[in-house]
């Protein structure tokens, strides 16, 4: 019976505390969306896509093209254009 009472007693002091991570948690998104950074694309991501690009390119060439290659052509991906460009 003691047990409950010290875990009721814990729980109220941590969700009253100043210091616990859920009161301050308004604080903490005012700050993060303060210093907020535009969002990019990350370069091992570039390279992959442009690795995929480039088996794209390859089964055209072989004339085995498929719905994956005519997604890519319809998007313009083979091109130019890019998928974090827009």
């Amino acid at each position: 019976m003691l047990g409950k009472e010290i875990t009721a007693i814990r729980l109220a002091a941590f969700f009253f505390s100043p210091h616990n991570k859920i009161s301050s948690a308004p604080f903490y998104l005012k700050k993060r969306d303060f210093f907020a950074k535009p969002a990019y694309t990350k370069l091992i991501t570039k390279i992959k896509f442009m690795m995929c690009r480039f088996i794209q390119k390859q089964v055209q060439k072989n004339g085995v093209a498929g719905l994956d290659f005519e997604y890519w052509n319809d998007k313009g991906w083979l091109g130019k254009s890019r998928p974090w460009k827009n």
